[in-house]
């Protein structure tokens, strides 16, 4: 009976056994590439595993316990994650999750009837209203919350009746107390010392806080609050509750001097008095 063909490439060199007896009629053909050059030659019944000729170190001879046919790509040598790269990533998802957790709507705040607490920072600091955050007096207070629970936006509203919204910057953990700052000099920068009666922030005031509301002013509130929910200009309805109009804003309360704060600014105009 003839043997079967065992098909070596012309390039092929150092193979010693060209007459390498056949076993069984049934044995699979082996094929080595061109390319491959000083390999021994490997059991014929194994698998046949295809390892492209661009990859070093890779030895044909492993066995392959009837697996799948792998390959591996030539350009692909060593390539690994390093742990700079890892721990970019790991720092970048974890500041995704991190900016929108626990960061409310003053809409859900309104919802669920939730009190709000003032920052204490925000009272008499002394900041005159048509001029950078940056000038206030005690600086560290900026970067604090404005009010607790944290949310995205507030109005704020003028005794003039002019309101201004204060939002936080993308990405950040709610609402500070620079960005409230920020909205408020935004309406106010073109405006000189003179066109303003009352130039100092003297605080913020969230009525909610010291006014008692019924129930029937609740209920009423909520029921205004879901049939105007989806309009965009809803805010502006003169039908609007007042219960809902408190909730949903902190009132702005400015002084014609610039008053004490007792958060840090006593402190340091007693070590410059010395």
């Amino acid at each position: 009976m003839a043997e079967p063909l065992t098909r070596v490439d012309s390039a092929v060199q150092g193979l010693h056994e060209p007459e390498s007896p056949v076993k069984d009629e049934k044995n699979t053909l082996t094929r080595v590439d061109s390319a491959v050059q000083g390999l021994p030659e490997s059991p014929t019944n194994k698998t046949f595993d295809r390892i492209d000729s661009g990859v070093a170190d890779v030895s044909p001879t492993s066995p392959t316990d009837n697996n799948a046919l792998e390959r591996v790509d030539s350009g692909i040598q060593g390539l690994e994650i390093s742990p700079k790269e890892e721990a970019h990533h790991k720092k970048v998802t974890h500041r995704r999750k991190s900016s929108s957790a626990n960061v409310l709507t003053m809409r859900e705040i309104f919802e669920s009837f939730t009190k709000i607490e003032l920052a204490p920072e925000t009272q008499r600091t002394g900041w005159k209203i048509n001029t950078s955050p940056t000038k206030v007096e005690d600086k560290d207070i900026l970067n604090k919350p404005l009010i607790q629970p944290l949310v995205k936006g507030i109005d704020l509203l003028f005794p003039t009746g002019a309101v201004v919204t204060a939002r936080a910057k993308p990405g950040s953990g709610g609402i500070t107390i620079k960005d409230a700052l920020e909205a408020i000099r935004k309406k106010n920068t073109k405006r000189s010392d003179d066109e303003l009666p009352e130039p100092y922030l003297a605080g913020f005031e969230w009525t909610p806080s010291h006014e008692t509301y019924t129930d029937k002013e609740r209920e009423e509130g909520m029921a205004w609050h879901r049939a105007h929910v989806k309009d965009k200009d809803y805010a502006k309805f003169h039908s609007e509750p007042e219960i809902r109009k408190d909730w949903m804003q902190l009132k702005v309360h400015l002084s014609a001097t610039p008053g004490v704060s007792s958060f840090g600014g006593g402190k340091k105009k007693k070590k410059n008095a010395e």
